[in-house]
């Protein structure tokens, strides 16, 4: 079922700032605002000895509590750096929809690094790959969800049971007649001879760099692992190069593709994979990445505009290479 985001609850503000002060002890002596995203509001709250960063929740989707608790497990057992989670509620004690408070990690953030000339793209994601590289080695036994849902041994499998809820929420509206169908006979196409060696790891499910931290001493940091999950470790790329980075004042999308290919790919290691195998299977992820974002914008932003433009590319990346 689609989910459409809330506005700002009453006394967002004061509320957040007593939900800091029961976790630390210590008042806030001030609060920004980081991010107002589609998913939460990101804040930064600052006492005179430290400084966390606040999550609250815009949608009953999210936070996914159960899951996020196992990645943190996860993460400090394969000593990956992350931020610590101070709390977690979702039982409407601060907000109807959840809230989450960790540490904040010291630096900037990544996309905003880049921006401002103080790191290469290429040097960053040169790092990036090393660090997603890493999560990539903690093997998971199914692919999905690490807490709840329908999960399976099988890649695609899963992603088809995945496809069919993001297609369902159109119940045949605005979408050509058989065009689940016509997805899965693509990507299974361009899978074939693959799936076999596709094994289940930790993947992050959005390593943008507006997901990073750069701190001062250089080394990166993911934080928000909501889309965290059991997955194919290819996924993190594709949706990298889907998006570029989403860092559209160094070019195309196929400049920034290059650079990808050249920085981030060629750190984290091919896996046994060819080239062309990979541009194979990141073509199937990517048409699978455009029908999921076709119900995003059409259900979850309201987004006419982005949804005619997701489909449009969508029904461009099936007709590719035919």
């Amino acid at each position: 079922m689609a989910t459409r985001r809330s506005k700002k609850f009453p006394r967002q503000t004061q509320v957040l700032k007593q939900a800091i002060f029961d976790v630390t002890g210590e008042r806030v002596q001030k609060l920004s605002e980081i991010t107002s995203g589609d998913i939460n509001w990101v804040y930064k709250g600052e006492t005179v000895n430290r400084a966390v960063v606040a999550r609250v929740s815009r949608s009953s989707r999210w936070p996914d509590q159960a899951k996020l608790r196992a990645v943190g497990a996860l993460l400090r057992r394969h000593k990956i750096p992350h931020a610590k989670l101070l709390l977690q509620d979702n039982a409407k004690r601060y907000f109807p929809y959840g809230l989450e408070i960790s540490e904040c990690v010291a630096g900037e953030n990544g996309a905003g690094a880049i921006r401002a000339g103080r790191v290469s793209f290429l040097d960053f994601h040169r790092r990036l790959g090393k660090l997603v590289s890493r999560v990539h080695t903690i093997k998971q036994k199914r692919f999905g969800q690490l807490d709840e849902g329908k999960t399976s041994t099988v890649f695609l499998t899963y992603r088809f049971y995945e496809l069919a809820k993001y297609l369902g929420d159109f119940k045949g509206k605005t979408l050509a007649p058989g065009l689940q169908k016509q997805i899965e006979a693509k990507v299974k196409k361009l899978f074939a001879g693959l799936e076999s060696r596709i094994k289940p790891v930790l993947i992050h499910g959005d390593p943008s760099p507006d997901n990073c931290v750069l701190t001062p001493a250089g080394k990166i940091v993911l934080v928000d692992w909501d889309n965290a999950r059991g997955g194919f470790w290819l996924e993190d790329f594709a949706w990298l190069t889907y998006f570029g980075s989403h860092l559209t004042f160094l070019g195309s999308l196929k400049r920034r593709r290059q650079m990808l290919y050249a920085s981030f790919l060629k750190a984290h290691g091919q896996r046994g994979f060819s080239l062309a195998q990979i541009e194979r299977m990141e073509l199937g992820l990517h048409i699978l990445q455009a029908a999921h974002l076709m119900g995003y914008f059409k259900f979850f932003r309201g987004d006419e505009y982005w949804f005619r433009q997701t489909r449009d590319r969508l029904m461009g990346l099936i007709r590719l290479n035919q």
